[in-house]
């Protein structure tokens, strides 16, 4: 089936505003300081299942464990009392110096009890503990439907910044570009224009795309 896929490159520059994290009774945020790879792969397939994420679903376990065991990534972890919820991956860049929202989601059992805002907020307020020049995400419209609304809406939208003229051009322009290597190699290639915070609208085969 062909249809269009939207990208989108978000950011923040602004840490200034306070976030209030309200994490429901029961539920805890813990980072995974042991970093077990089992995790990170689990949730990259249970979650990414629905959502189009292929780039690591060939990877051995030595793969998974060096990208695990990378000191410069953190897997913060959602749980309801012992039972795993959800996840984030960030991996923290000193040059330049800035803060990158690798993977984000909800377990399906989990979904649509607002879950993901709360996620969300702690990697903001996580990632500003490391006091950067900003932080930024890639995401698309494969990804779960409430996922940009999360980004754009409630405490993010003030600080989510869509770009001028000239930068919405270039990724419209890099956007068809990656589009069409994709589709010659089937896959979806991970962007490299960071500093872009919208980007393009490029048509795909779902069947041969890969969102993560």
């Amino acid at each position: 089936m062909i249809s269009r896929v939207k990208r989108y490159f978000l950011e923040i520059k602004d840490f200034s505003n306070p976030i209030e994290l309200n994490i429901p009774e029961n539920y805890q945020i813990i980072l995974d300081d042991k970093k077990n790879f089992e995790l990170n792969k689990f949730f990259y397939k249970q979650i990414g299942v629905d959502h189009y994420w292929r780039d690591r679903l060939i990877w051995s376990d030595k793969e998974w464990l060096k990208y695990a065991e990378n000191k410069n990534l953190e897997t913060h972890i959602l749980k309801k009392g012992e039972d795993l919820v959800g996840f984030y991956e960030q991996e923290y860049h000193s040059t330049p110096n800035e803060v990158e929202l690798i993977n984000m989601g909800i377990l399906k059992e989990f979904r649509g009890l607002k879950l993901g805002s709360i996620l969300l907020n702690h990697a903001i307020a996580s990632a500003s503990r490391k006091n950067p020049d900003r932080m930024w995400v890639h995401t698309c419209s494969l990804d779960h439907k409430h996922a940009l609304q999360n980004l754009l809406t409630g405490t993010l939208k003030d600080v989510f910044r869509g770009p001028g003229p000239k930068n919405r051009f270039f990724c419209a322009w890099e956007g068809i570009f990656l589009g069409f290597e994709a589709f010659k190699r089937n896959f979806r290639p991970r962007p490299t224009i960071w500093w872009c915070s919208f980007a393009e609208i490029s048509i795909f085969d779902h069947e041969s795309v890969r969102c993560r």
